[in-house]
């Protein structure tokens, strides 16, 4: 888990595929972001100048990345521009 600058909780789910944006007043998730070819979320924060850059690490323990196209991203570090 991590906070951004705005104070909203990001949450990384192993076997889960995805991170969530939760709303720190009301705890409704705000927005998602699927990894379709890496499920096991292992960690997110943020970077950058601005700490406006996310940063997702993924698991590759105990799966063969090679052996499915749906597990192609696995072990993988993700970098993503946010924009709120």
């Amino acid at each position: 888990m991590c906070c951004d600058i705005e104070g909203h909780l990001w949450q990384a789910y192993w076997e889960g595929n995805r991170i969530e944006r939760i709303c720190k007043n009301t705890g409704k998730i705000m927005h998602v972001i699927n990894f379709p070819g890496a499920p096991r979320i292992t960690s997110c924060c943020f970077g950058g100048e601005d700490m406006m850059t996310l940063y997702v690490t993924t698991a590759a323990r105990g799966l063969d990345p090679a052996s499915s196209e749906d597990l192609a991203q696995a072990g993988s570090l993700f970098k993503i521009k946010t924009d709120f």
